[in-house]
């Protein structure tokens, strides 16, 4: 559908809208059609995240709107433990919120405007309003008028413990990533530690060969020396032989020295944040086991209670936000 249709259509749907008449009350009908709020499809329903972004809102805003007086005028279909909005519901959404918004109008206003009953309220009246405004009412509207209000806290009661469990998953989430992100860092260390190693051991293996060869080049010098001293007196060549094991054993004894030598505080340095990273594994690991556990524990009692939303009693709305969501 063009952008066009889907105008003529908000127009058509909206014509006797009481909202809609405010809107150009206020002036604001140059910020009612937005390109945004032109492109919703009327075959089409959106969760409260996509129509969010319709309204250029965050979804969180959209909700606190279906635990007020106008929830009905909104009209979101459930589906299961979420809702879905059509182009009308979202439309009217955008008229409200420009309303309170920029035409700072409440939305005890809006639900007046709209014929719907202020149900917040209730939560004011004195119990002598409350017995008198119920004499005034026959036996079905006493009874309709309770189960509204009883339905209402339960309701909410569900959305506070929704919430908290919410919370709940992504502190797991988060103790996750950080188990995630010292994993890495745990294989960082133990690579860089490893090729320190290796690079100290060729340095070594260098420095026992050039000492070898050092200490034996001076072996044959000396013995040159010694039997170029020696001629002078006996006249003669007096060959003595060079004990080669003793010439690399003096060798690699003073490469060992040198080796031993070597400042190795990178590594030790390097091991022992290594050694920090594993014990913060261990307590990451236990931490996560717990809030899993938790998470686990708050679902499945929030899946109970929704299942049996009947058996909610006033006496266990503490319990409800507090023992199974600390």
């Amino acid at each position: 559908m063009e952008k066009l249709d889907m105008k003529e259509l908000l127009e058509d749907e909206f014509i006797k809208d009481p909202l809609r008449k405010e809107i150009e009350l206020a002036e604001l009908e140059s910020e009612l059609y937005t390109e945004n709020i032109l492109k919703m499809h009327p075959d089409t329903t959106y969760s409260t995240t996509e129509a969010a972004e319709f309204i250029g809102r965050n979804d969180g805003t959209l909700r606190n709107y279906f635990r007020n007086e106008l929830f009905h005028y909104i009209g979101p279909a459930r589906s299961g433990k979420y809702y879905r909005l059509d182009y009308k519901s979202i439309f009217k959404l955008h008229m409200i919120l420009l309303l309170v918004e920029k035409a700072n109008k409440k939305t005890a206003d809006l639900a007046h405007f709209v014929g719907v009953k202020n149900l917040t309220s209730t939560t004011n009246f004195n119990p002598v309003n409350v017995d008198n405004h119920l004499a005034k009412n026959d036996g079905q509207n006493q009874a309709t008028l309770i189960k509204e209000i009883e339905e209402l806290r339960k309701h909410l009661i569900i959305q506070k413990l929704t919430g908290k469990v919410q919370d709940a998953n992504n502190s797991l989430t988060s103790t996750r990533l950080d188990y995630s992100d010292n994993e890495r860092e745990i294989s960082n260390l133990e690579n860089k530690i490893e090729n320190l190693q290796s690079k100290y051991q060729r340095e070594a293996m260098e420095r026992r060969y050039y000492r070898v060869l050092d200490q034996t080049m001076k072996a044959t010098q000396q013995k040159v020396k010694k039997r170029s001293w020696l001629s002078l007196f006996t006249g003669g060549s007096n060959e003595e032989e060079m004990d080669v094991e003793s010439v690399l054993n003096d060798a690699i004894s003073t490469a060992e020295e040198e080796r031993n030598e070597q400042n190795f505080e990178e590594v030790d340095q390097l091991k022992s944040e290594l050694n920090k990273k594993i014990e913060k594994r261990e307590r990451l690991k236990e931490e996560i086991e717990k809030k899993q556990t938790k998470v686990e524990e708050n679902k499945s009692y929030l899946n109970h209670l929704i299942e049996h939303k009947e058996d909610i009693k006033r006496n266990d709305v503490l319990k409800l936000l507090n023992t199974h969501t600390d």
